[in-house]
């Protein structure tokens, strides 16, 4: 959709008509309420199905995060920058015993099971949301289209306009009518 949009936009843009931010606000804005129902789905069909802490305040983050993950990807797309994250992890065993599963499984994989770094993660994704529409309020001000598109009228029909506008009959043979309309075969 927004590739259909571009050569609309780059023309409001260079007529000056608004400026680009007022594009990629709106589209921020409207995108919250997808992102709340998708949001929403996936934690209400996930969560329980999977068996995890039955505590609302877990759910609620789970819900919080979703709600970021998704409002940051749909962001990063709109620009184009996709960004991949892999990381390698390391299994080690060891004794777990004094720690929760969850806990227990972070920490086998590296990761850092205190509380705060959860807070950490959705400044995180609310940051790259902020930042993805800042980069798109800025590509869409002051990147160019490739090529230039401009209609191409020939001169008849440009002089056909003009007399249709000063109220003059045009006349046109029934055979030119029949070849521009597609009725005409060979």
């Amino acid at each position: 959709m927004l590739v259909a949009k571009l050569p609309v936009l780059y023309k409001h843009r260079d007529l000056r008509f608004y400026p680009s931010w007022a594009y990629t606000l709106p589209s921020w804005v409207l995108s919250i309420p997808t992102s709340l129902m998708e949001a929403g789905l996936w934690v209400a069909v996930t969560y329980y199905v999977i068996g995890y802490d039955p505590n609302i305040t877990r759910f609620s983050r789970q819900f919080l995060l979703y709600f970021f993950l998704h409002q940051m990807f749909i962001d990063s797309r709109k620009h184009g920058c996709l960004v991949f994250v892999t990381s390698v992890t390391k299994h080690r065993a060891g004794n777990n015993t004094n720690f929760s599963l969850g806990e227990a499984i972070l920490r086998s994989r590296s990761l850092f099971p205190e509380s705060y770094w959860y807070w950490i993660g959705i400044a995180a994704l609310f940051g790259y949301t902020v930042l993805f529409n800042l980069l798109f309020t800025f590509f869409l001000a002051y990147l160019n289209p490739l090529g230039k598109q401009q209609a191409v009228v020939s001169k008849e029909e440009l002089q056909e306009r003009d007399n249709r506008r000063k109220g003059e009959n045009v006349v046109i043979e029934l055979r030119e009518y029949l070849q521009h309309s597609g009725s005409l075969n060979g």
